[in-house]
């Protein structure tokens, strides 16, 4: 994926949970000494480093990361065994992982393949989809007011116990805490065996090393669980928004950067283990199935499933918030103002406020915000809404959810602001109307009066104003398959059936039972005698015995007795372009090939399975060696002069430059890292209202792309 932002620490603090309002009243009264102290601990003591939600990018304008080794591939309902093996083999695939509950698998591939692989596979009908497994990494801070220092209002932006407040928390607590038999599942980075978590953890689960060791690798894991499920009652520290609820670890990062194929595992492991609820306060913007697919299955095991929607202030859809069945979770400030760097846009289902102190992983409180925090709250909220009413669904949850909103944000989002009392009262009161409408569907392919031959892909397309379950599939009234994770299809290989007209039809079944079809007649015509004859395939560029370097066009042509179904261009025998027609050409990058013989040559396959292969043309790299670049970025600090007296907010800015490119500059003040730049200028606001008289220091770092370091360091004088 993208860089993503994970989760900014504000202050905030909240007391334990209590049942009833004179014995809240009298906790912070015997204690408000201690929680005064311990605000002036959290706000002035620089507990903890500051993390972001969840990165696709400090904005959304990096370039997407992903896996360069690994493809996510999943096969049509419909394609036996041997099949997906015969296409897996036939470029070399290797299966890493295997997640059978969402039909995909994570392939191992020669990077140098992995877009000739890719688009080979996108045009085979047998492939439902395959796609690059993107990555969510830690990266920008938002630009948040209160961020990374208290402005000079610093009370309202660290305002107590506003955000369980604000939600009506309390109240809602009088009503249900959670239960045990409720369980949070946390996908992150693992939880810390926190005094406040460690009483209700259970079971848990490393995705990565099949063990369990959940332990937090980042940090950020433990901050979310506490914000979910931190134990209430207990005399210590802080309650999660469902204090009674368990709380599950489930870890898919080491770092702050997650494949989509782990989180999508992870998602399934906690589905299949008794999760009420997962909190994934990860995402990206780069779209996945597989990762989409992973919320459906949970969806539809039962499981609410709730995920931040990000940190870099634009209305960039965000996955898995983004994604159909996940309730998306924007930010709020105490006045419902959707924060500053909190997405937005139709796709976000709800939004809660944020900020909140919250479990660290040394064992201590700090405060944390961000919509990585605003998401466990709704998580939390569901856990509870599961306790006070025992049977209800995951959708009649969300319905409780979304309906009971207190309307804010109209304009920016697709929902409201949380009000946890209100989601409580509708499920133990007059529960949502059932589900009576029934789904859509229509079949894309094949239509009626369509004639089809060998493999076709069956495609349909079903909505649902609450989820589609499954599609089935039926040809001539006989049962062939389903499919539960749209894009919905299915493989059929007309040539397991007659010559002649038959009948498709499709049914739809939705969450709630509702039943819908669609039916078409189309004809199956395949040729009655045998094809056996291969195609034939010749490289036409280059020669054999060419001598070749930097970008060399490669291409090859093809032609059979009846048709040409796909061409492929191998060097040394690894695949590096394909096309669905007789000819394929693409431009060699010999630069990235060691100097040397190396050899060309071309498949053709025809519809009949029929394969020719081309003579091999033997070509001899020779690049010249490319020249090593040494020389560091030089960098120029343009605002304070050195040595110039500071005070209250200080403008920073720099820049830098080099003989090849600036890819990336750092702002650090007094040593600590503020704010990074993916461009040859940098600048940020400095609060110096607290730093004690005397000299401070500023630095910028630059670097290059072949990572040599540029520093300049000046001194100012408070």
């Amino acid at each position: 994926m993208a860089s993503n932002t994970r989760a900014v620490r504000k202050t905030s603090t909240r007391s334990k949970v209590v049942t009833s309002k004179s014995k809240r009243k009298g906790w912070i009264a015997n204690h408000m000494g201690w929680l005064v102290a311990l605000l002036f601990v959290v706000v002035f003591g620089g507990l903890g480093s500051y993390f972001v939600w969840f990165s696709h990018a400090d904005k959304p304008t990096e370039v997407a990361a992903f896996a360069p080794d690994q493809l996510l591939v999943s096969f049509r309902p419909g394609v036996t065994d041997a099949q997906q093996g015969q296409t897996m083999g036939r470029y070399g695939l290797k299966i890493k992982t295997d997640l059978p509950q969402i039909g995909t698998k994570v392939l191992s591939v020669n990077p140098k393949a992995l877009e000739a692989v890719q688009q080979a596979l996108s045009h085979n009908p047998a492939v439902e989809f395959v796609e690059k497994d993107y990555a969510s990494t830690a990266a920008a801070v938002p630009n948040d007011p209160c961020f990374p220092a208290p402005n000079s209002d610093y009370a309202s932006c660290y305002a107590g116990e506003y955000n369980s407040k604000q939600i009506n928390a309390a109240q809602a607590w009088d009503i249900s805490t959670g239960s045990s038999n409720v369980v949070i599942a946390v996908g992150d980075c693992g939880v810390a065996q926190h005094p406040d978590l460690v009483p209700h953890m259970v079971g848990g689960w490393n995705v990565l090393t099949n063990t369990t060791d959940t332990s937090d690798a980042c940090g950020h894991g433990t901050e979310v669980a506490g914000a979910a499920a931190a134990t209430g009652n207990n005399g210590i520290g802080i309650a999660g928004a469902c204090p009674s609820c368990s709380l599950m670890p489930v870890k898919f990062a080491t770092t702050g950067t997650a494949n989509d194929s782990d989180i999508a595992n992870a998602n399934i492991w906690a589905a299949d283990h008794g999760a009420k609820v997962i909190n994934v306060s990860w995402g990206g913007t780069s779209y996945s199935s597989a990762l989409c697919n992973s919320v459906s299955y949970a969806r539809n095991k039962g499981v609410v499933f709730v995920a931040a929607a990000g940190n870099f202030g634009s209305s960039a859809v965000a996955y898995p918030a983004g994604c159909p069945g996940a309730i998306g979770v924007a930010a709020v400030d105490q006045s419902d103002n959707l924060d500053s760097y909190s997405e937005y846009g139709s796709w976000v289902k709800i939004a809660a406020p944020t900020g909140q102190t919250t479990t660290l992983p040394t064992g201590a409180y700090g405060p944390v915000g961000g919509t990585s925090l605003a998401a466990p709250l709704v998580a939390g909220a569901a856990g509870a809404a599961f306790a006070a009413h025992p049977g209800i669904t995951s959708a009649q949850v969300e319905q409780a959810l979304t309906s009971t909103a207190y309307p804010c944000c109209s304009s920016k989002i697709g929902g409201g602001r949380l009000d946890y009392l209100k989601v409580l009262q509708s499920v133990t009161g007059t529960l949502p109307p059932a589900d009576t409408t029934p789904p859509t569907i229509g079949i894309t392919y094949p239509t009626s009066g369509t004639t089809v031959a060998g493999g076709a892909a069956v495609t349909v397309n079903a909505v649902d104003n609450v989820g589609v379950k499954w599609v089935q599939f039926y040809l001539d009234g006989t049962y062939y398959a389903n499919d539960s994770a749209a894009p919905y299809g299915w493989y059929l290989n007309t040539v397991n059936f007659s010559n002649g007209n038959h009948t498709l039809m499709a049914k739809v079944t939705d969450t709630s039972g509702n039943v819908a079809s669609s039916s078409v007649t189309f004809t199956i015509n395949n040729a009655t005698v045998a094809d056996t004859t291969p195609p034939t395939t010749s490289i036409s560029s280059p020669v054999n015995g060419a001598t070749v370097n930097g970008t060399t066009g490669v291409a090859a042509s093809a032609s059979d007795n009846v048709g040409v179904s796909s061409t492929e261009l191998y060097i040394d025998g690894l695949l590096r372009a394909s096309a669905t027609t007789a000819n394929v050409s693409f431009n060699w990058d010999t630069t990235q090939e060691t100097n040397g013989t190396h050899t060309i040559m071309s498949k053709a396959y025809d519809a009949a399975g029929n394969v020719g292969s081309s003579s091999t043309v033997t070509v001899t790299v020779n690049n010249q060696a490319a020249q090593t670049d040494t020389t560091p970025p030089v960098v120029t600090i343009s605002v304070p002069a050195s040595g110039s007296a500071i005070a209250g907010v200080v403008p920073v800015s720099g820049s830098a430059t080099d003989n090849v490119g600036v890819i990336k500059m750092e702002l650090l003040f007094d040593g600590k890292l503020q704010t990074t730049s993916t461009n040859s200028s940098i600048s940020g606001n400095w609060n110096t209202k607290r730093l004690k008289s005397g000299t401070h220091t500023i630095t910028i770092n630059a670097y290059d792309t072949a990572g040599n370091k540029g520093t300049t360091t000046e001194q100012v004088i408070k």
